[in-house]
């Protein structure tokens, strides 16, 4: 009975709760190394720039510095087109979800605003959590085909007016 208890305990250890330890260390080590790295870098941004370009580019230095500031602002100009386009997104998805009376509105509208950073993929991953709550909220009625076709209407003119626009 003792080596069948052990041989139990041992098992749950391993195969249960290690993983899970594990699991939830490499999360609180993303959650803090990832930010802190993030921040030093963006700190000595001019320090990493200036590293990069003496040692890891020498032979180059006239078109580096000639393209490096028209490569940075045109980075810099796609992420605020991005920023800008997540919350246009959310914040009309939001709208139309909360005049239809959908639930969590606010967070299906926030998880299509983020969607749009992830082309495609994005739209078609947001699309089940609408499809879900709206169908277990309004059943297959009507309310549950206004639903989705406002927010097929919505995606359309997302990806055929609003991207072209702003990129």
């Amino acid at each position: 009975a003792r080596a069948a208890i052990l041989s139990n305990t041992s098992s749950i250890l391993k195969n249960q709760i290690m993983p899970s330890v594990v699991n939830v260390m490499s999360w609180l080590v993303y959650m803090v190394i990832v930010p802190i790295f993030t921040f030093l870098m963006l700190a000595n941004k001019h320090d990493l720039q200036r590293r990069m370009r003496t040692y890891i580019l020498p032979n180059n230095q006239v078109i580096i510095h000639e393209f490096w500031p028209k490569i940075n602002s045109q980075i810099e100009g796609y992420i605020r087109g991005k920023l800008l386009h997540v919350f246009i997104i959310t914040i009309v998805n939001t709208g139309a979800f909360l005049a239809l009376g959908l639930n969590y509105s606010f967070l299906l509208g926030f998880g299509v605003g983020l969607s749009v950073v992830i082309p495609y993929v994005g739209a078609a991953i947001i699309t089940v959590p609408i499809l879900l709550v709206s169908a277990f909220q309004f059943g297959f009625g009507a309310t549950f085909a206004w639903v989705i076709a406002i927010y097929i209407i919505i995606q359309l003119l997302d990806s055929n007016v609003l991207t072209p626009m702003l990129f």
